[in-house]
């Protein structure tokens, strides 16, 4: 049986992601401060309370900011 692995991740306000993939579909909840994340499809606006699912090998960039 496979272990589903839950962690939290904090980033600077100024930080960006380069493109990059996961080798595991996994879901991600934005708990504070927003960024776009970018992708073959398109930018999406990523606010506090925002669920992103990502399916295994999905290609996506996450330039940062903070908002207030």
């Amino acid at each position: 049986m496979r272990r589903l692995a839950c962690y939290e991740t904090r980033h600077a306000g100024d930080d960006a992601l380069a493109v990059h993939r996961h080798a595991d579909a996994y879901a991600a909840l934005v708990l504070d401060g927003c960024h776009v994340e970018v992708s073959i499809d398109g930018p999406r606006a990523c606010t506090p309370g925002t669920v992103m699912l990502h399916p295994r090998f999905h290609a996506h960039g996450n330039p940062l900011r903070r908002r207030g």
